[in-house]
């Protein structure tokens, strides 16, 4: 059995067709996948049987981590 706590990287392609890569536990993707079927984050909690405030902080953790993501895909290493 997967730990929750342990990462897995995904990667998908960015606006410009560069492969970029975003770690995220097993939590935040399912919360991913709810998000992704129009789920609420009070949909969310009852779900996954956690609190409304714990997916804030997931979401939060996702978008921080996908910003970070998209960031370093729209620098170049000169």
């Amino acid at each position: 059995m997967n730990n929750k706590n342990e990462h897995e990287t995904i990667y998908y392609k960015n606006h410009s067709q560069k492969l970029v890569s975003i770690s995220l536990t097993n939590r935040e993707k399912d919360i991913v996948r709810l998000l992704a079927i129009n789920n609420t984050s009070n949909e969310i909690a009852e779900k996954l049987c956690i609190s409304y405030h714990t997916v804030g902080v997931q979401r939060k953790n996702i978008l921080e981590n996908l910003i970070l993501a998209l960031l370093k895909s729209s620098c170049s290493i000169v």
